[in-house]
C-alpha cells in the first residue's frame, strides 16, 4: 500500500515549551526558549547525552553503521551476522513483530510515533500503514542504521530523531498531534535512566507525556512482560536481573540487587492490574489487554481478554501448546481459572 508523501516534513515543536521551532540546515531553534538542537547525519538530536544501546559492541556498531551508510543495510548485517547470533539477527529483521498493527487505528492519514525504535524492523512494517511515522531512540547509531534501512527500502514517510532519556520524557510535538504511539519493549527500560526518583514515577510521567501528544481517541500500544508470569516464577532473568528479584516488594528487590550488584533494581514490570493502574494514572480512558502468543517479541496470535468467551475458546479449541500441563488442564476442565494472570507478556492498547 502506497500512501502520498507528507506535505511538510520536520513537524517538530520545542521539547521545552512546545512552541513551533525553526529548521536550518544544521539545527532546530526555538525563539521563545532561545534553545537549539543540532541535526547530525540528517537526524535532529533533541538530547545532550549518548546512550550506548545497541545489539553490537560500540566499536562494532560504528563499523556496521558506516558500512550500511556506504553500501546497504542488508550488506552490513550479512557481513557482521556472526557477531549477532541467530536470535538477535531474527529479532532485528522480522517485520512480523509488528503484527499487532491490525488492532490499531492506522490509515492513510495517521501519524505514528515509535519510541525506542532501534533498527527499525517495526517501523519498516508500520510505515506501510500510515501517512507519516516518527522513529526515535536514545542512540544515534541505531537511528543512522534505521535511516539506511529505510533508504534501501525506498521508504519516504519516516522521520527519525534522538530523544533525551534523562529528563523524564519530553517529546518534540504539540498537544493532540499523534494518532498512535508505540512502546514495544521500552516502558520497562525508562525507569533505568539517571533520574533520582522511583522507576514507577518515571514511567508514569512518560505515559503522561505520551497521553499529552496523542489525539483524542488516539491509541498507545505497549508490548511488555508480566511481572508474575510462569517464567518469572521459575526464576527466568527478565532484563538480566537476578532470578526472582522482580517478584519481591520493590524495596526488597532494590536492597537485594544493591547488595549483589551494587546498584538498585530499576527495570520495573507489572502485573495485569498494575499496568491498568499506571495507564489510568497517566490519564488514559480505556485499556484493553491482549495475550500475545507465544510472547510479545514474536507474536503469532493476539488473544483478547474481553469478552471472556474468546479467551475460553482459545484455551479449549485454538491453543497450539500440547504440553503435559496443557493436557492436564484440559482433562480437568479448569479453563475458567484466570491463567492469563500467568501469561509471559501482554499487548496493551490504551485509548485516550
Amino acid at each position: 500500500m502506497n500512501f502520498p508523501k507528507k506535505d511538510k516534513a520536520w513537524e517538530f515543536a520545542c521539547p521545552n515549551c512546545k512552541a513551533s521551532i525553526f529548521c536550518t540546515q544544521a539545527s532546530f531553534f526555538c525563539d521563545k526558549c532561545n534553545l537549539s538542537w543540532p541535526i547530525e547525519y540528517g537526524i535532529p538530536r533533541f538530547s545532550d547525552v549518548e546512550v550506548e544501546w545497541s545489539v553490537f559492541e560500540p566499536e562494532v556498531a560504528e563499523k556496521v553503521t558506516v558500512l550500511a551508510e556506504k553500501t546497504s543495510w542488508q550488506n552490513a548485517i550479512d557481513l557482521f551476522s556472526e557477531t549477532l547470533g541467530k536470535y538477535t539477527l531474527e529479532y532485528i529483521s522480522d517485520e512480523s513483530r509488528a503484527d499487532w498493527h491490525v488492532f490499531l487505528p492506522l490509515n492513510s492519514e495517521a501519524t505514528v510515533l515509535d519510541i525506542g525504535s532501534g533498527w527499525g524492523n517495526l517501523g519498516l512494517s508500520l510505515s506501510r500503514w500510515c501517512r507519516q511515522l516518527y522513529c526515535c531512540d536514545v542512540n544515534m547509531t541505531n537511528l543512522r542504521l534505521l535511516n539506511a534501512r529505510m533508504r534501501d527500502n525506498g521508504v519516504e514517510n519516516v522521520y527519525s530523531f534522538q530523544y533525551n532519556p534523562n529528563v523524564f520524557l519530553r517529546l518534540p510535538f504539540t498537544d493532540n498531534s499523534i494518532d498512535v504511539v508505540i512502546l514495544n519493549g521500552v516502558l520497562e527500560w525508562m525507569g533505568a535512566v539517571e533520574i533520582d526518583v522511583t522507576p514507577m514515577r518515571i514511567q508514569i510521567e512518560a505515559l503522561k507525556e505520551i497521553q499529552r501528544v496523542i489525539k483524542p481517541g488516539g491509541v498507545l500500544y505497549i508490548g511488555i512482560e508480566n511481572r508474575y508470569s510462569l517464567s518469572t516464577l521459575r526464576g527466568q532473568r527478565i532484563h538480566g536481573e537476578l532470578p526472582f528479584v522482580g517478584l519481591f516488594p520493590r524495596w526488597f528487590s532494590n536492597l537485594v540487587t544493591k547488595l549483589v550488584r551494587g546498584e538498585p533494581h530499576r527495570t520495573y514490570i507489572y502485573s495485569l492490574n498494575g499496568y491498568k493502574k499506571i495507564t489510568k494514572s497517566a490519564g488514559f480512558e480505556k485499556t484493553d489487554v491482549y495475550l500475545p502468543y507465544p510472547n510479545y517479541h514474536n507474536p503469532n496470535y493476539f488473544i483478547p481478554l474481553e469478552p471472556a468467551w474468546v479467551r475460553r475458546f482459545w484455551f479449549t479449541e485454538l491453543t497450539v501448546n500440547r504440553s503435559k500441563q496443557y493436557q492436564l488442564v484440559k482433562q480437568l476442565g479448569l479453563f475458567w481459572l484466570p491463567f492469563h494472570w500467568l501469561s509471559y507478556s501482554f499487548g496493551i492498547r490504551c485509548v485516550k
